[in-house]
């Protein structure tokens, strides 16, 4: 939620559906805590004009369970599609790759 005032209002629309019905599940609760914490290391302009660019970004992420034994980490690259919003720009599409 935090980040919602840097997407657009597409984006913004589906992922507050996708964290209402992520809250309204009784068996994530059962499952105890589970964390995920991403960092950018590179970044590289693929495409770009007035109105939108495209992005891509070199990540590396963690994935921490309860038990913080097993946490795995790995990188993983993401195409970020950005558009051009009243002189704001706000993400539009993430892609994870």
């Amino acid at each position: 939620e935090d980040l919602y005032p840097f997407m657009t209002a597409s984006l913004r629309a589906d992922m507050e559906k996708t964290v209402a019905a992520g809250r309204g599940r009784q068996d994530s609760a059962a499952q105890g805590y589970f964390g995920m914490t991403t960092r950018a290391l590179a970044g590289r302009v693929i495409e770009q004009s007035s109105r939108k660019a495209v992005v891509a970004i070199t990540t590396q992420r963690r994935e921490s369970p309860a038990d913080q034994l097993n946490a795995k980490v790995y990188n993983q690259d993401i195409e970020l599609t950005l558009l051009e919003d009243g002189g704001v720009w706000r993400v539009d599409r993430a892609d994870w790759k």
